[in-house]
């Protein structure tokens, strides 16, 4: 039987449409020619701003609780109104529970594998290896780097695993903005530097608030970092136990108008210690932001982009250097090859389109080639 629907399913709801919203809508406008799209996204994204942009009906738009037990029923009642044999569930930021109880109703999956895949190095890893080898047995996975396949590829054995990189929406990216970069320091010559936060560890923002401090103490650099996070107070508390002097450091609450911050400053910093894929990285290149990232899995699969700095992990000194070098570059006037060349890779390798189109070649892969066996 083919395929006559795709329901994808999201344990995600943001607070701004980013990326991941635009490529879902740019996914569904292509999808519906030939398949009937719906979604299934968690009660609190009910009344989100960015439901509007996907151009499906609203009564194509559903929502519930998703404990695993809410999943299922919701899921069973789907399946009887769709068709279970007739839908494809794809879903998204799922864990292996959630993913059970789709598989109870909806046996055509593709799963976007959004993180690296978990080690399996004490017996209860073990033990949940094991059940995702078994729930997963037969879906369609996909990795959103190519570390990220091939790490879950050799977790899950048994799935067949693709790899769609990540896409970046430059439509977003040319479009929100305030007119006027967003500038931080206290006064007009220091150096500027951003960061995402909301993830403190994981992102190395600790790291990053030692370089700078390390360059405006000992090597009497003017510095200044600005940290996107939120809740925002998480982050400040963060920043009490990494700073000495704190006068250099400023929190904001993350935004939509994302390009803003990426005007404003001189460099952009991903430290990061784990990274499935780093949309930020391309995003700063794409706007001509000077970028410094750290070499670690997900996040090097980007080395390919002009001119970013790459550093190595958990390294303050590194960093610094790195830093330092940014600020060699914008004094010998290198800043204009750099953002040209930076811009032109990333709007080549990272568009919406490519990942639009390898996204229908899997359902037509693996599922419109299935033909109702006659009898």
């Amino acid at each position: 039987m083919r395929i006559q629907n795709i329901l994808h399913i999201s344990y995600f709801s943001p607070t701004y449409p980013g990326n991941f919203i635009a490529s879902l809508a740019r996914l569904t406008e292509a999808t519906q020619k030939e398949y009937a799209v719906y979604f299934l996204f968690p009660i609190q994204a009910r009344g989100a701003e960015w439901l509007s942009m996907l151009p499906v009906a609203q009564d194509r738009i559903f929502f519930c609780d998703f404990s695993p037990k809410g999943l299922y029923n919701y899921c069973k009642t789907l399946a009887a109104t769709l068709g279970a044999h007739k839908t494809v569930a794809h879903t998204h930021f799922i864990d292996f529970l959630h993913l059970y109880a789709i598989k109870r109703s909806f046996k055509n999956n593709v799963c976007h594998y959004h993180m690296a895949a978990p080690e399996a190095n004490t017996w209860k890893r073990k033990i949940r290896r094991a059940l995702c080898r078994m729930i997963y047995a037969k879906s369609v996975i996909i990795g959103v780097s190519e570390p990220v396949a091939k790490g879950v590829h050799a977790y899950l054995p048994n799935a067949p695993c693709e790899c769609i990189t990540n896409a970046i929406d430059f439509e977003q990216l040319d479009t929100y903005s305030m007119g006027a970069p967003h500038k931080v320091g206290d006064t007009s010559d220091a150096f500027n530097l951003l960061i995402f936060g909301s993830d403190f560890h994981r992102k190395g923002v600790d790291l990053a608030i030692q370089a700078v401090e390390l360059l405006n103490t000992s090597h009497r650099k003017h510095c200044s970092l600005t940290i996107l996070a939120h809740p925002i107070q998480v982050a400040q508390e963060h920043v009490k136990r990494y700073s000495t002097e704190g006068k250099s450091i400023t929190v904001v609450d993350t935004v939509r108008n994302i390009k803003d911050f990426f005007d404003g400053a001189d460099a952009f910093l991903s430290p990061s210690r784990s990274e499935a894929f780093a949309y930020a990285v391309a995003e700063a290149a794409y706007c001509q932001c000077q970028v410094i990232a750290s070499d670690v899995p997900g996040q090097n699969t980007l080395m390919d982009i002009p001119m970013v700095l790459w550093v190595t992990p958990n390294d303050v000194q590194s960093l610094a250097d790195a830093i330092c070098a940014t600020i060699d570059r914008k004094n010998n006037g290198e800043l204009e090859r750099i953002n040209a060349l930076q811009k032109e890779y990333v709007r080549a390798h990272y568009g919406i389109e490519l990942w639009v189109k390898k996204n229908i070649d899997i359902y037509k892969k693996y599922f419109d080639a299935k033909k109702e066996t006659p009898t």
